[in-house]
């Protein structure tokens, strides 16, 4: 039986026909799409000879102990632990966005995914959790831990696959995957075909026998394309968790001619592009241009005047921590850990504040948390006017007031860069769109919709979607292929 899956970076679906009826399978807890997440044991079961919890308590005692001139035995246990922790966590630069070592996996016991997986992290910090595999395969990584991530996506798509299986109570072993145009920052032929290799492999290793790609916002159009009586030209911008893919397409009329025909469209493409800029890069584009502020980020304020920052020698570990999709980022922002806690025992008043909520970052993955509270608040903002970000987990009633224009003001540099890219596949195409597809789980937001110059096209907006038209559309490319 075929399918379509949507693996996407932030949510995944899985598609088929059911006596010729599109549906989505049960992949996690009666969910059909389920976030991108993986847990796993780790081998050893821990993260170094010591657990979190002894780590944070030797600092807290540290902390104490700076203030009363007592360290002797307590700094040198100190020394050892960090050193520990270190070695733990750069161990071979093997490190996954939530700081645990993915080459610790124990792919032998059992795997979690989707709500499971985030439920199992929030209850068990000694395992691995993987958040948006796949966007790592397009980063400048060495080829031993690309393997290592491509070991986890075909991990998780078998998943997928034996659960759905076991909810529509039929084999699966043909399958469209849906793919970004480009999976590099830049357009590289190479990256691209190293990128498909391992996503191929992968979906093979989890018992697929037969494995096609389509391009998301394609299978988006396909999706779209359903409901037309006659030809048109579409303009298709799918804000995906970490890229943001479009192209301007030709749909409907008599394209519904013999498979082959059908299967290749690549005559109706006009033109293509993709930037490796999502919505993901706007919850951490929000999270270090206002929640930045709460943890001493130095800014403008209303009137254009600086404030300078009271923690200002850690500006830059700051800026990494919160760059959860940005391996070397997060190494950066580990090394800075040590000084931390030299510092933070020396520091008062306002700065030792600063200092201590930079601190928790570290716990239990703080500085993912944070990102998350921005992703929280950009949603909201979509309908409201203002909402609160809570931060209690660093600190308690730690939180801060959001309004619309703080959004806009925050993720005006990220949202260019798709703009940019929006323009060229409109200069490629050498058309205008009849019609405007708006799709993904990052292009809700009227910030983003009026940032990215789309309001011109706002009469042709189709109605579509936006969480499930790729994951349908695929569903249909499988039909085409496989039927």
């Amino acid at each position: 039986m075929y399918c379509g899956l949507d693996f996407g970076t932030t949510n995944s679906a899985l598609a088929y026909f059911d006596n010729q009826q599109l549906a989505f399978a049960e992949l996690n807890a009666g969910c059909s799409s389920i976030p991108t997440a993986a847990w796993l044991h780790r081998k050893d079961g821990k993260i170094a000879d010591i657990t979190e919890r002894e780590i944070t308590e030797i600092y807290n005692q540290r902390f104490r102990a700076a203030t009363t001139g007592s360290q002797g035995a307590l700094q040198k246990r100190r020394d050892d632990i960090r050193n520990q922790l270190m070695a733990a966590r750069l161990r071979d630069q093997k490190l996954e966005v939530d700081e645990v070592g993915i080459s610790s996996a124990d792919f032998e016991q059992t795997i979690y995914v989707g709500h499971d997986a985030l439920e199992m992290h929030n209850s068990d910090h000694q395992g691995v959790l993987v958040k948006s595999p796949k966007a790592a395969l397009g980063g400048l990584l060495n080829p031993q831990l690309s393997q290592h991530f491509a070991t986890i996506i075909g991990t998780m798509i078998a998943a997928y696959k034996s659960n759905a299986e076991a909810n529509i109570c039929q084999e699966l072993d043909c399958v469209v995957i849906g793919r970004p145009v480009n999976w590099g920052i830049k357009p590289n032929p190479l990256v691209n075909k190293r990128a498909l290799e391992l996503m191929h492999n992968a979906a093979e290793d989890a018992g697929f026998k037969h494995v096609e790609f389509q391009y998301e916002p394609v299978a988006a159009a396909y999706d779209y394309e359903q409901s037309l009586n006659k030809e048109q030209t579409t303009l298709v911008v799918d804000v995906g968790g970490g890229t943001t893919d479009m192209v301007m397409m030709r749909l409907g009329g008599d394209r519904s001619g013999s498979k082959s025909d059908k299967h290749d469209r690549s005559s109706d493409i006009l033109a293509a592009h993709g930037t490796r800029v999502g919505g993901m890069d706007l919850d951490i584009s929000l999270a270090l241009n206002r929640l930045g502020r709460l943890f001493g980020k130095e800014y403008r304020d209303a009137q254009g005047n600086t404030v300078t920052s009271i923690v200002h020698d850690y500006q830059s570990a700051m800026m990494d921590a919160f760059r959860v999709n940005d391996l070397p980022a997060i190494r950066r922002f580990l090394s800075h850990q040590d000084r931390l806690v030299t510092n933070l025992g020396n520091a008062s008043g306002e700065r030792y504040d600063a200092l201590l909520r930079i601190f928790n970052l570290y716990q239990n993955s703080g500085n993912t948390g944070v990102v998350m509270a921005a992703e929280k608040a950009k949603i909201a903002l979509s309908t409201k006017a203002e909402t609160k970000a809570e931060l209690q987990f660093i600190e308690s009633e730690l939180a801060m007031l959001l309004t619309k224009q703080d959004l806009v003001e925050a993720i005006h540099y990220p949202a260019m860069s798709i703009k940019r890219a929006i323009k060229e596949v409109l200069t490629s195409a050498k058309t205008q769109p009849q019609s405007l597809i708006v799709t993904g789980g990052g292009a809700s937001s009227p910030a983003l919709f009026e940032l990215l110059g789309l309001d011109e096209y706002r009469d042709i907006l189709a109605p579509t979607d936006m969480l499930l038209g790729v994951g349908k559309g695929l569903a249909i490319s499988s039909q085409q292929v496989f039927a």
